[in-house]
Order: structure tokens, then sequence, then C-alpha cells
């Protein structure tokens, strides 16, 4: 029995608890791994502002989720690490 999750089954568990609810032992577990796994922190910090994005621009009356290329570059240099 692994006592952690893997970096994979995290990221899966961070994307998934954005759309359903998680039990409290998967966010301890997503807590934990964020402590001592920097990749996976910085994956959280990029996805969370990717999706703050969206939902911005999807509250400006935006049809889909789309990025111009300007924002697009924007958003590659605001997830460098």
């Amino acid at each position: 029995m692994d006592l952690m999750k893997g970096c994979e089954e995290i990221t899966l568990d961070i994307e998934r608890g954005r759309y359903n609810s998680l039990s409290v032992k998967e966010l301890v577990e997503i807590k934990m791994h964020l402590l001592i796994c920097k990749p996976c922190a910085d994956y959280k910090k990029d996805s969370d502002l990717i999706e703050q994005l969206l939902q911005e621009k999807y509250k400006q009356g935006a049809a889909k989720y789309s990025f111009s290329a300007e924002e697009k570059e924007a958003l590659k240099n605001a997830c460098k690490h």
C-alpha cells in the first residue's frame, strides 16, 4: 500500500475537484502532496490561473472558451516558473 499518491493521481484529483466534490481524505492528500512536491504545486498554480482567466473571459460574453494568440502568449509567460 502506497502512503502517498503519485503526481499523476494528484493532478487528476486537482482537476476532478474543480467539477466534483472531493472527500476530506482526497483534499488532505492533495494538500500534503503539494507541500512536498514543487512541480505539482506549480501545476496547481498554473491550472488555477488558466481556470480563472477562462471564467473571466466567459463572464465577458465569450461564445466559447478560447484565447487569442496574444492571450496565449501572455498566459505562457504568466505560467513560467
